[in-house]
């Protein structure tokens, strides 16, 4: 079969800073659009669409493939030859087995990067929507853009025009960061515009493309640094996340994760324009392994409480969420939860034992078969009864109630993940706290930050009201309360609460109020360790 080829221009991406505006001296290059600054990245790192040569260009490198869409509706797969690698110009060659079928004429030819076997097209008047799908995962590469991440798109003058001048589609957000942490992942989430899943971009022959979020796109975007990516505190990491042009009114919030399973949330609340083709460049970030030492606070009870949740780099950040009597948090892997891999196993086949979302169907003690609507009255463990046998439910005439108020260590999760003598307080350690303390709050970032002074000998901690985590969103933060979980069911009085007897004690922090309250176990709430040693 004949060969057929095409002649692909890639356009340069321009660079800007939040200060000032980069430029480089205007080269030529057919199709040019913004010719300045952008990044350079390892040649020898294969998973990388693209990298830059010195003067700022991007170029192809081989076997990166293209959907063509050759005068019609009909999505042919490409890729760049060895002999073009390297350069700003490539030829697309016709993959082997790639036939065509037929689709709906075009009045030109379309491509787009990256191929995808989904990517569909259609004409519009003079422009032309091509649906697609952006990563909500991206693949962290030094100085560039991981596989895929970074789309480009090219509309030629008409059908006979065999030369593709392709524009960039998105914008990027530099983040950079020093310290001594390995980090592990990127998460980028704001509240106003989706930055991946389906879109529509719109494109023509004369009109810089647009990209519009379809059902089903989401307002987050996560960059995957592999085995993980080494700080130093001498010279900023970059890490290039590819981003959906927006006007980001409420600004966004950007979660660091290192490989020890410690978060770091930055928020900014202010305007944030992200602009295709260019680069949004964040001040730099220090981010050091957190040094956990236990603070004496001259407590009656002799409790020595950490300096940082568990999961935070600082003690006003968040850290990890569980739920609980859970040992796990948020993406990670718990074999002894059968009740989420009987759930997981139809939503998420693939990754069944991980800890997907804080829901009553995920929680690990729940009855099997009990539903989100069925969950208070089918708890397994920790199921306290006075002898009234009003506390819970029953199996038959059988009473299922196992008389325990306190977590075992085995579902504690400060001993389990900690150990060295570190658990969770119970509610009268957090009592004890509150009694014997002077609070003073300060907002910092998103979170409000209660430092906490003791009366006893003036030695302070702070616990932020980092609000909790529902399914897969964060809720509360500044204003809204919420603290660290207790290791303590919620029995008031030595009552026995039918209506709370599902619920445990937890910190309960706002702008007005600071006590202890209860909440559903299954969600997820941060934890700060105590030991008395």
């Amino acid at each position: 079969m004949k060969q057929i080829k095409f002649t692909a221009f890639l356009l340069a991406l321009a660079c800007i800073s939040c200060q000032k505006e980069a430029s480089l001296d205007n080269q030529e290059a057919v199709g040019s659009d913004d010719v300045v600054r952008v990044f350079k990245a390892e040649t020898e790192s294969y998973a990388t669409k693209t990298y830059s040569d010195p003067a700022g260009y991007i170029l192809w490198n081989a076997g990166d493939r293209v959907s063509v869409f050759e005068g019609s509706g009909s999505n042919g797969q490409y890729e760049v030859s060895n002999e073009s690698a390297g350069s700003t110009s490539a030829e697309l060659v016709r993959v082997a087995g790639g036939g065509f079928v037929a689709g709906t004429e075009l009045g030109a030819n379309i491509a787009y990067y990256p191929y995808s076997s989904s990517n569909s097209v259609r004409q519009n008047g003079d422009k032309f929507e091509i649906s697609v799908t952006l990563p909500q995962t991206q693949q962290y590469v030094a100085g560039s853009f991981g596989n895929g991440s970074f789309p480009m798109v090219a509309v030629t003058a008409d059908s006979d025009d065999k030369n593709l001048r392709f524009k960039n589609v998105l914008g990027c957000l530099k983040i950079q960061l020093k310290g001594d942490a390995v980090i592990k992942s990127i998460t980028v989430t704001n509240k106003t515009y989706p930055m991946s899943g389906p879109v529509k971009v719109s494109a023509s022959n004369t009109v810089l493309p647009t990209v519009a979020p379809q059902s089903g796109s989401v307002k987050t975007v996560t960059l995957d640094c592999g085995a993980g990516v080494q700080l130093n505190n001498e010279t900023a990491t970059s890490f290039m996340i590819a981003l959906p042009p927006a006007r980001l009114t409420s600004g966004f919030s950007i979660e660091i994760a290192d490989i020890s399973g410690n978060h770091m949330t930055k928020t900014t609340s202010k305007l944030q324009v992200i602009e295709r083709s260019k680069i949004l460049v964040m001040p730099e970030l220090v981010v050091m392994q957190p040094n956990i030492q236990s603070v004496d606070l001259g407590l009656p009870s002799g409790t020595k409480w950490a300096t940082h949740n568990m999961g935070a780099f600082r003690p006003e950040d968040r850290g990890n969420f569980y739920a609980w009597g859970e040992t796990k948090t948020m993406g990670e892997v718990d074999m002894s939860n059968t009740i989420n891999y009987n759930y997981n196993s139809t939503q998420y086949p693939d990754s069944p034992y991980v800890k997907h979302a804080f829901q009553a169907v995920t929680y690990k003690f729940l009855k099997a078969g009990a539903t989100n609507s069925t969950a208070n009255s089918n708890i397994t463990k920790y199921t306290w009864a006075d002898g009234s046998f009003t506390s819970l439910w029953y199996m038959g005439d059988t009473f299922v109630g196992d008389g325990k108020t306190e977590l075992d260590p085995e579902d504690d999760a400060a001993a389990v993940n900690w150990g060295n003598g570190w658990r969770m307080p119970t509610r009268a350690e957090i009592q004890e706290l509150l009694d014997n303390c002077d609070i003073t709050k300060t907002v910092r970032g998103d979170v409000l930050a209660c430092e906490f002074t003791s009366r006893i000998n003036g030695n302070s901690i702070i616990i932020p009201a980092g609000g909790y985590m529902s399914n897969t969103a964060v809720s509360g933060g500044y204003g809204s309360g919420y603290g660290i979980w207790s290791s303590s069911l919620f029995i008031k009085n030595g009552e026995s609460f039918a209506a709370y007897s599902y619920q445990a004690a937890f910190l309960n922090l706002t702008s007005s109020v600071n006590r202890v309250h209860l909440y559903q176990r299954y969600v997820g709430l941060p934890i700060r360790p105590v030991r008395n040693n």
